[in-house]
C-alpha cells in the first residue's frame, strides 16, 4: 500500500522568488494538483554533434524517491514523448505554468478550452481554479497522449474534465461558447474556430510563433468585427510546435546553413544597448536582447539561432553573423568574408531602427490579426510590419 505523497510546501518557492506575488487561487492550485501524480517517466535530452539522443527516465508514482520528487517539483519542463528528432509532448515549466494562468485570469464558473492536453496537469489546474472540471474541454491530437492524460486525471478526482483527441485547430464545439481559451503549444496562427467558440468578451492566450521563439499573445474578439482578433504580447514562452492543420514551415527558419566552423572568422564588439551580462549563457536570455530580437524578426525572414546566439543568415553562402554573449561573431562555411560583411551591415542597420524607435519591447507592439480577405493596407510603414501566417494577415504595429 503506497502512502500519499502531496505537493511539497517549498514547491511555490522553486517557481518564483517573490511567492507572495502569485493570487491565492493559484498558489492554492499549484499545492492541490500533484504534479508527480501526471507522469510515469520522463525523457532527459543529451546532444551528441547536435543529434538528440532521448534518454528514458522510469518513474513509480505509486512510490517516487525523494531524488525524482526534487527533480519533478523543481522549475523545469519534462519531456514525455518524442518522435526521436524532437520533443512531442510534455509537463510544461511550473513558472510558464503560473504566468499563463496569472494572464488568462480565471474565476469560478468560467468554462475554458485547452488547446494541447500534454500531460493533464494544466487542465487539473484550470479545473481548481474554475470550480468544477466539467468546465474544462481540453484537445489533444496524439491518441496515446490523450489516453494517458484521461487515465491520469480520472485517477486524481478529475473525471469531469472532458477531454478529446483531435486536431485543436477545430476547437470543441459542443463546449462553446468560452469565457477562456488557452494554448499550450506554440501556434503559426490561431484558428477562426476559436473566435467563433469564444464569447464576445473572452479572452485567448496563445504563445504565437515569432521568429524562434514563442511570445505569449493575450487576444480577444474585435469589437468591430468578430472575426478578427486584437490583442498584445504580456510574456515569453518557448513550446513544442502545434501539429495538424496549423502545421507550417517556419518562414524565419534557416536549418540549410550548414558546416559552420566552430570559431568566428571575427568577433566585434556588442552595441551598448545590447550588452550582455556576464551570467548569460545566450543573449536572448536578456530582456534588451528578446526585445532586439522580436524587431529583427518583423524586419528579416532570414534569421538564425543556435545555443550560441541570434542573428541573420544567407543560406545561399552558408554564412551567418550573430549576436553572442562575447560579441557579434561571423560564421561562414565557405570563407565567405564579403557576405559576412554584408550580413553585418544590415545587422547594424536594423539595430538602429530599433534605437531610433526608442528601444520597443514586444509589449509595445499592437496586434490585428485578420483574415486574408478582410486586411486594410498599412498606413504607416516605418512603424507597421505584416506576418503572413496560414489562415491570418498579423498586423503588427507602434502607436
Amino acid at each position: 500500500m503506497s502512502t500519499r505523497v502531496s505537493v511539497p510546501s517549498d514547491y511555490i518557492g522553486s517557481i518564483t522568488a517573490n511567492p507572495g506575488s502569485l493570487p491565492e487561487p493559484i498558489r492554492n492550485a499549484l499545492l492541490s494538483v500533484r504534479r508527480h501524480r501526471f507522469l510515469d517517466g520522463w525523457f532527459r535530452m543529451e546532444f551528441d554533434e547536435s543529434q538528440p539522443t532521448f534518454l528514458r527516465v522510469d518513474f513509480d508514482k505509486d512510490a517516487p524517491s525523494a531524488e525524482q520528487l526534487s527533480v519533478i517539483y523543481s522549475d523545469q519542463p519534462l519531456v514525455t514523448a518524442h518522435d526521436r528528432v524532437f520533443p512531442t509532448s510534455s509537463t510544461s515549466q511550473p513558472s510558464l505554468v503560473a504566468g499563463m494562468l496569472q494572464h488568462l485570469d480565471v474565476v469560478p464558473g468560467m468554462r475554458i478550452l485547452e488547446i494541447g492536453t500534454g500531460t493533464g496537469y494544466n487542465a487539473a489546474l484550470l479545473a481548481e481554479l474554475s470550480g468544477g472540471a466539467s468546465n474544462v474541454f481540453t484537445i489533444e491530437c496524439q491518441q496515446d497522449v490523450a489516453d494517458k492524460a484521461r487515465r491520469f486525471l480520472i485517477e486524481e478526482g478529475y473525471e469531469g474534465i472532458h477531454v478529446i483527441c483531435g486536431d485543436g485547430f477545430h476547437g470543441v464545439a459542443e463546449g462553446a461558447p468560452y469565457d477562456r481559451l488557452i494554448a499550450t503549444v506554440g501556434c503559426s496562427d490561431i484558428s477562426p474556430h476559436w473566435l467563433e467558440q469564444l464569447k464576445p468578451d473572452g479572452i485567448m492566450l496563445i504563445p504565437l510563433t515569432h521568429g524562434f521563439s514563442d511570445p505569449l499573445t493575450q487576444l480577444v474578439q474585435d469589437p468591430h468585427d468578430p472575426t478578427c482578433a486584437v490583442g498584445t504580447i504580456v510574456d515569453r514562452s518557448a513550446f513544442m510546435k502545434i501539429r495538424g492543420v496549423l502545421e507550417w514551415g517556419n518562414p524565419w527558419s534557416t536549418f540549410i546553413v550548414h558546416g559552420l566552423p566552430s570559431e568566428p572568422e571575427w568577433c566585434r564588439p556588442l552595441p551598448e544597448s545590447l550588452s550582455v551580462p556576464d551570467s548569460a549563457h545566450h543573449p536572448i536570455s536578456a530582456g534588451n536582447h528578446w526585445s532586439f530580437h522580436f524587431f529583427l524578426a518583423l524586419c528579416s525572414r532570414e534569421l538564425w539561432y543556435d545555443n550560441r546566439g541570434y542573428g541573420l543568415a544567407d543560406p545561399g553562402s552558408n554564412s551567418v553573423v550573430m549576436m553572442t554573449a562575447r560579441g557579434i561573431e561571423a560564421f561562414s562555411a565557405t570563407g565567405d568574408v564579403n557576405t559576412c560583411a554584408h550580413l553585418y551591415s544590415r545587422l547594424l542597420s536594423i539595430h538602429r531602427k530599433w534605437v531610433d524607435l526608442g528601444y520597443p519591447a514586444p509589449a509595445d507592439y499592437s496586434l490585428r490579426l485578420s483574415p486574408k480577405d478582410r486586411f486594410d493596407s498599412l498606413t504607416d510603414l516605418t512603424r507597421e510590419w505584416v506576418i503572413e501566417r496560414p489562415r491570418f494577415l498579423e498586423r503588427i504595429g507602434l502607436a
